[in-house]
C-alpha cells in the first residue's frame, strides 16, 4: 500500500506542477512537435489512434493521483486503481474535446494567416536562444492575442550576446522560416519599438 501511496502522490504533484511551470515559464511552448503529438482529425491518425496531447495527459496523471490518494485504504486496491484510471481517462477526454481541440482549431486559423506578416513585430523571449538550441518568442498575432513561436538568431547576433540571448530579452522578428514555423530575432536594443 505504501508504494501505491507514493505513486499517487508523485502523479498528483507532477500532474499539476508541470502545467504550472509551463504557464509561468513556458517550458513546453517551444516543443510543439515534441510535447504534443496532435492527431486531431486533419487526415492524421485520429480515427485509428488515441489522440495525444501532453498537457491533457498531465491533467489525467493529476486526476489519477487525486482519486488514488483519496480512495487508497478506503476500498479494495483493484477498485481504487480502476476508479483512478477511469477518472484520469475521463478527465483527459473532456479536456481534449472541450479545451484542446477548440484552441487548436483557433490556433490553426490564426496561423493560417501569412507567416511573413510576423516580420517586424516585437516580442519577448520566454525561452533563451543559444548556439545549440532554439528558444521561444512570445508576440501577438493579427488579432492581438499572445502567441508563441520557435525563435533563433543569426550567428552574428548570438556572438554579440556571448552565444546566449537570455529569457526576458526584448526582440524584433527580422526573418521567418515558414516550413519550420521559426522566427529569426535580434535584440531591440536602442531602437524604438
Amino acid at each position: 500500500m505504501e508504494k501505491f501511496d507514493i505513486l499517487f502522490q508523485v502523479c498528483l504533484i507532477l500532474g499539476f506542477a508541470l502545467p504550472c511551470l509551463n504557464l509561468i515559464a513556458g517550458f513546453f511552448d517551444g516543443l510543439d512537435g515534441v510535447a504534443d503529438l496532435n492527431f486531431d482529425g486533419d487526415g492524421g491518425l485520429a480515427n485509428t489512434f488515441f489522440p495525444f496531447n501532453f498537457m491533457c495527459f498531465m491533467l489525467a496523471v493529476g486526476i489519477f493521483g487525486i482519486f488514488g490518494k483519496v480512495l487508497l485504504g478506503r476500498i479494495a486496491l483493484a477498485v481504487v486503481l480502476l476508479i483512478a484510471v477511469g477518472s484520469g481517462l475521463l478527465g483527459y477526454a473532456v479536456m481534449y474535446r472541450f479545451v484542446f481541440l477548440p484552441l487548436s482549431r483557433n490556433r490553426d486559423e490564426v496561423e493560417s494567416h501569412d507567416f511573413q506578416d510576423l516580420i517586424g513585430k516585437d516580442g519577448v523571449l520566454i525561452l533563451q536562444i543559444t548556439k545549440e538550441h532554439c528558444g521561444t518568442i512570445r508576440t501577438t498575432d493579427s488579432t492581438g492575442a499572445a502567441i508563441t513561436y520557435m525563435a533563433a538568431a543569426t550567428e552574428e547576433e548570438l556572438e554579440r550576446h556571448q552565444n546566449c540571448m537570455p529569457l526576458g530579452m526584448q526582440v524584433r522578428i527580422i526573418d521567418v522560416l515558414e516550413e519550420k514555423r521559426c522566427c529569426y530575432v535580434e535584440e531591440l536594443g536602442g531602437e524604438e519599438g
